[in-house]
């Protein structure tokens, strides 16, 4: 799902509500400035009793330092840190689907 956002936190009253429709509460987060937009994002999650994994080599930050800040303090916090290729293998399961196959080229680049 994608949600427009114009706030530093994703956690909207929308995205909530969104969420707690669902049946799961495993959220996968990636996305831009990952010491303040994504950090604010996974703490509220957290505090609404989602387990949360944030996908390191898809947020980012625009120093290095503020990069490894962010993610840092989402571990203090009880994320999940974790790498687009082992979300897309726990996604899958197993290699002998139409799905594997697809997302194979991405993989070897």
């Amino acid at each position: 799902m994608v949600f427009e956002k114009i706030t530093f936190c994703g956690c909207t009253t929308e995205v909530l509500s969104t969420l707690n429709r669902l049946a799961g509460k495993k959220i996968i987060v990636v996305g831009m400035e990952t010491h303040v937009c994504v950090l604010q994002t996974v703490r509220s999650l957290l505090e609404h009793g989602y387990q949360v994994f944030v996908v390191g080599d898809a947020v980012c930050s625009r120093t290095k330092e503020n990069y490894k800040n962010g993610l840092s303090q989402m571990m203090q916090m009880g994320s999940v840190v974790t790498n687009t290729e082992t979300v897309f293998f726990d996604l899958l399961k197993q290699a002998n689907t139409p799905e594997f196959r697809e997302l194979l080229p991405l993989v070897k680049g």
